[in-house]
């Protein structure tokens, strides 16, 4: 594939190839929602990787000095709703911060990169981390599969990450191997306009305010957005609320008129 080199140490089979590119197809098609394709493609190779589940994620002030901030979060997989809830809230909280994992990578150069926990962290590091007894215990999962690609300014990265319950064998170097080429392809995406960037939102604003931010701006009702985002209604209505006192807003017309520019009218047709 392009921007993608084999060598003797990989041990890609074309079945996975092929379904790499399946994956990534798929995605593409779903261009219009983002969040519904990160979604399917985190989905697909939670079954291609063998993973219990998975996230995606992006952050800016990805390096060893920078002001780690995470701008989007997207799970897919979940193994109960208990487990997505858990990992949402860590996510709010920024409860990350204390992910020997995330750590580490921050300090890696390079454009593509893709790891097994073990090549980053050794288990007795990870088993006595913050994140592992607060979430990754909860949750009953362990081995980590993670990889990310560089793109935009301020040390930006688009990065997914794969768990295997515990007790499970570890990832392989050929699943990090396939998932080293799904991060290379999506940079490739990336650089030819082919993915949409991430929203930001706001300055502060914790990642799943901003997704939500960002469905509103679409114009999708309350129900869209719960089924969108996996959530329920009541949730999503709770959401809302806390968005509107955040940007100190009453309504939807309100929240439009601030993000959302008029088109000028001094060039209107005749």
């Amino acid at each position: 594939p392009k921007g993608y080199r084999m060598s003797k140490r990989n041990s890609l089979t074309l079945p996975d190839i092929r379904n790499v590119f399946r994956l990534l197809n798929e995605m593409q098609e779903l261009k219009t929602d983002r969040r519904l394709g990160r979604h399917n493609l985190i989905q697909g190779l939670c079954g291609l990787l063998s993973a219990r589940q998975g996230v995606s994620l992006c952050w800016s002030g990805f390096s060893s000095t920078g002001q780690l901030k995470l701008l989007e979060f997207v799970g897919g997989g979940w193994a109960s709703p208990e487990a997505a809830a858990l990992w949402e809230q860590a996510m709010n909280v920024a409860q990350w911060r204390g992910d020997p994992v995330l750590n580490q990578a921050t300090c890696i150069a390079g454009d593509v990169r893709a790891f097994r926990r073990c090549e980053l962290v050794c288990d007795e590091d990870f088993h006595a981390s913050e994140v592992y007894n607060q979430i990754s215990k909860h949750s009953d999962t362990d081995d980590l599969l993670v990889g990310w690609f560089r793109h935009g300014q301020q040390d930006q990265v688009t990065g997914l990450s794969f768990q295997r319950s515990w007790g499970d064998r570890r990832f392989s170097p050929r699943q990090r191997e396939i998932l080293r080429l799904v991060v290379s392809e999506l940079q490739l995406l990336h650089k030819a306009g082919k993915v949409d960037p991430p929203p930001t939102g706001p300055p502060g604003l914790p990642p799943r305010l901003a997704q939500l931010l960002t469905e509103l701006l679409t114009g999708k009702s309350e129900k869209q957005i719960a089924a969108a985002m996996g959530l329920s209604k009541l949730t999503v209505n709770d959401y809302v609320k806390r968005l509107y006192r955040r940007l100190d807003v009453q309504s939807r017309p309100e929240l439009m008129a601030q993000f959302i520019q008029p088109a000028p009218q001094g060039d209107a047709p005749r």
